[in-house]
């Protein structure tokens, strides 16, 4: 359809992942510090062989925000160290306490495996 209106499929395809990495530069850049976060859930996604953790936090007013997403070779606590880690770094506060909600693969996180992540 798309050489039907005189546009290739490639340059539709490079729009759209162009418009895709300008938000996912977005998301990585945001920053947290004045956000009122009390909920953050962490799970693992996997897209045909890439596997991807993800936080989403919930304010006060029981809105969603995307805090982050980390690629990981597996579901594991490193990739959630690395995400975790990066959540610090956009000045997510770690002077409050947070719900953390987390499935199953998460065990490993949760039984202490959190070397790494500093206030």
């Amino acid at each position: 359809m798309a050489e039907t209106v005189g546009v290739s499929r490639s340059a539709i395809s490079r729009k759209a992942i162009d418009a895709s990495v300008e938000q996912l530069k977005e998301l990585q850049e945001r920053r947290w510090e004045n956000m009122e976060i009390l909920v953050i859930y962490i799970d693992g996604q996997r897209f045909a062989e890439h596997h991807i953790v993800s936080a989403v936090g919930v304010d006060r007013e029981g809105q969603k925000h995307i805090l982050g997403i980390e690629l990981g070779a597996t579901e594991n606590a490193a990739s959630v160290l690395r995400l975790l880690t990066h959540l610090r770094d956009q000045r997510l506060p770690t002077d409050r306490k947070y719900l953390f909600v987390i499935d199953r693969w998460g065990q490993s996180l949760a039984s202490g495996d959190q070397r790494g992540v500093r206030r």
